[in-house]
């Protein structure tokens, strides 16, 4: 006998509306990242529809890869990490959409580390502004004007020195302790709400801090971006010398690139993105500036000069690495450009350094963003695009940052060609 598999459609998951859900993935979709891709969109569209029907335990991996990827049904995810992979893209562009201004008090879309089932909550700041601080204040004042008894003529209360006012007006007293303790119990739940907004929010309060240089400035905002053909011609490097062609901008920069237009063109700024060997000092004198790639730019090298961090290279031993100007014979931080000639697979552990200083040769602020390796630069563009990485400089950073050179250091395990998260090493603020 067959029979018929009926899903039960939720209509409200927690204190969050089925309506409100489907609104808040719409505006994301709509958000230039997830434009410019086919997988991410459909992924999440998928894990929020099933959550929403009621089969959230059909949320797996394999699932995920069959019927969104079109694995087969025997594909193993140990071999083929697609669905890990895409829902780490995810996550990133989610962190993205939301350290916006303009998205601060929008229903929260999370997918959280380790599951594919997506999580719903009003933002803390506006639970505290909202609901949690309306609703008391409204039932307070009801009880106010819709009773007032005449009180009889006050008499000493023995013991107590309070004035006895009858049987009859028993609630009235009732309501006053009522009022007495309950209005302190608000003020206090409305405090504890405050401060755990305000330390939930003070990732994103730094990133965009950090940041500010770049979004405040009324002119577009100009990325500098390395390409081979200047690094196979002007350098005489060897490391990146890959696929050497005119105009070609490796995937790995472009990843790097794909980060930080989240947050700049993300802000609606009009941005000029200008490959290194057709950028000259007017370019960079003009606006503030980010620049991309350390060997296969060759504008970061001039940016960096008479900075504490800066990208050498030892063309005698085949050596790239960034040195500390503190201990210059120390090379701590080292590549060996032959890696480059091998597979992918060779390189195990890269370095980042970010850099957001003013610049004494183009009197700009300018952001770089450069790795020893290219999975270095793209661990570099996560830790200042992402908060819950940037977090770990933010904690230590001395009061007055914001205003001053910043020179931060960053390693990141490699896996696979892929770059794992960012994790601080050092950083210089001057």
């Amino acid at each position: 006998m067959g029979g018929k598999l009926l899903t039960q459609t939720v209509e409200t998951v927690g204190s969050v509306s089925r309506f409100d859900i489907q609104e808040q993935l719409e505006r994301i979709l709509a958000y230039t990242p997830f434009q410019n891709s086919r997988r991410y969109p459909k992924f999440l569209r998928y894990i929020v529809e099933k959550s929403l029907s009621g089969t959230p335990e059909e949320i797996k991996e394999r699932v995920i890869g069959v019927e969104v990827f079109d694995r087969p049904l025997n594909y193993e995810p140990a071999s083929d990490p697609v669905v890990r992979l895409v829902a780490g893209e995810i996550r990133k562009r989610l962190a993205q959409y939301y350290i916006q201004e303009a998205h601060e008090h929008e229903l929260r879309l999370e997918v959280p580390p380790g599951s594919y089932v997506p999580v719903f909550r009003w933002p803390q700041h506006s639970l505290a502004m909202g609901h949690a601080a309306v609703e008391p204040t409204l039932m307070i004042h009801q009880e106010l004007v819709t009773q007032t008894p005449t009180l009889p003529e006050a008499k000493p209360h023995q013991g107590l020195g309070l004035p006895h006012l009858g049987p009859e007006n028993a609630l009235l007293r009732r309501r006053a302790l009522w009022l007495a303790v309950a209005v302190p119990v608000v003020f206090l739940v409305l405090g504890v709400a405050t401060v755990q907004w305000w330390i939930a929010s003070q990732p994103s309060r730094m990133l965009k801090a950090f940041w500010k240089p770049f979004l405040a400035n009324p002119n577009s905002t100009l990325i500098c971006i390395g390409d081979w053909e200047n690094t196979a011609t002007n350098s005489g490097d060897t490391f990146n010398r890959i696929q050497p062609g005119t105009d070609y901008v490796g995937p790995y920069d472009l990843g790097a690139l794909g980060e930080l237009v989240g947050i700049l063109g993300g802000k609606g700024r009009r941005l000029l993105i200008l490959l290194a060997n057709d950028t000259n000092l007017t370019d960079l004198r003009a606006e503030p500036g980010v620049l991309i790639g350390a060997y296969n730019n060759r504008w970061t090298a001039t940016v960096l000069a008479g900075l504490r961090f800066q990208f050498r290279s030892d063309p005698a031993a085949d050596l790239n690495y960034l040195v500390d100007t503190q201990n210059p014979s120390k090379r701590t931080w080292v590549l060996d450009s032959k890696i480059a000639h091998l597979p992918p697979m060779s390189i195990t552990q890269d370095v980042g350094l970010i850099s957001r200083i003013v610049s004494s040769a183009t009197g700009q602020e300018e952001l770089v963003i450069a790795g020893i390796g290219r999975c270095g630069t793209v661990a570099a563009s996560e830790f200042v695009t992402h908060p819950e990485y940037f977090k770990q400089f933010s904690r230590q950073a001395p009061r007055g940052w914001e205003q001053r050179n910043v020179q931060i250091v960053v390693s990141t395990n490699v896996i696979n060609a892929h770059s794992g998260p960012p994790h601080l090493v050092l950083f210089s603020v001057r």
